[in-house]
């Protein structure tokens, strides 16, 4: 009898390991793929205005380029305003670094580059509170690229632009932030009748999509895909057309745990 008692516990400890483990497994997903991308889209126009992505408690609105960046006081409070970009949560203070306009909450020590740094970053704000910013210089290929000045560090996080001369028209635009990658669409002559060349494609591994055939009357170029979540149009039907619709945003559809789209 006590053998069996023993045998019975074990077999429901055994019962509630494993729920536990599914439950982790469940989890993992939306731990690895938690909401730290949100992308501003102009349906009108079937296309990507900005892009916002977290790094760690920084925030980043980009649009090409840094256009701004927040930093909070706590991973958690970035990604809180990342949801419903609530204006109370956001950082006071504000300076301007390089091209870059930047919101703290304190601002407890800055210092300057001098005249002995590098060309690109003399008089421009070294580092808020021990964060170090660091400055493209004035190197040929950085001015046609027309990012001299434009952050190249923000604390221990990289940025990286294009700066050679493909035809892909992303000369200039972020290529690295951290290690998220940002790919865009490369030149071609398909792509470049449907109006997409120099259109971003990607961040890291979310894949972004554009149609692109002869069948997609009315938006052809238009936004397609971000993740998961798909964009479909009016078609070009005859009560359309007389309508007037053709072309125009009908619907958004799916859902990816990745990303916020407003």
């Amino acid at each position: 009898s006590t053998r069996k008692e023993s045998s019975a516990a074990s077999d429901v400890y055994k019962r509630q390991i494993m729920k536990h483990l599914i439950l982790v497994i469940l989890l993992i997903p939306s731990i690895l793929f938690s909401q730290d991308h949100r992308f501003q889209i102009d349906y009108n126009e079937g296309s990507i205005k900005k892009t916002f992505l977290i790094e760690n408690n920084k925030l980043f609105k980009i649009s090409g380029t840094i256009e701004e960046i927040y930093i909070f006081s706590s991973n958690s409070i970035a990604k809180e305003y990342l949801t419903n970009l609530d204006q109370s949560l956001k950082p006071r203070i504000k300076y301007r670094i390089g091209k870059t306009t930047l919101f703290v909450d304190s601002a407890e020590s800055i210092s300057y580059y001098s005249i002995n740094t590098p060309s690109g970053s003399i008089g421009q704000i070294k580092s808020i509170n021990n964060i170090t910013f660091t400055y493209l210089s004035k190197a040929s290929f950085n001015q046609n690229a027309g990012v001299v000045g434009e952050l190249s560090k923000i604390g221990n996080i990289k940025v990286n632009y294009y700066t050679d001369l493909a035809k892909g028209k992303h000369r200039g635009k972020i290529k690295y932030l951290g290690n998220k990658k940002f790919n865009y669409q490369p030149w071609s002559t398909w792509g470049e009748k449907a109006g997409i060349v120099g259109e971003l494609t990607s961040i890291g591994n979310m894949k972004i999509n554009y149609y692109d055939t002869d069948y997609a009357i009315g938006f052809k170029g238009k936004l397609k895909s971000i993740g998961n979540v798909k964009f479909t149009y009016f078609l070009d039907k005859a009560e359309n057309r007389i309508a007037g619709i053709v072309g125009k945003f009908k619907q958004q559809t799916g859902k990816d745990s990745r990303l916020i789209i407003r």
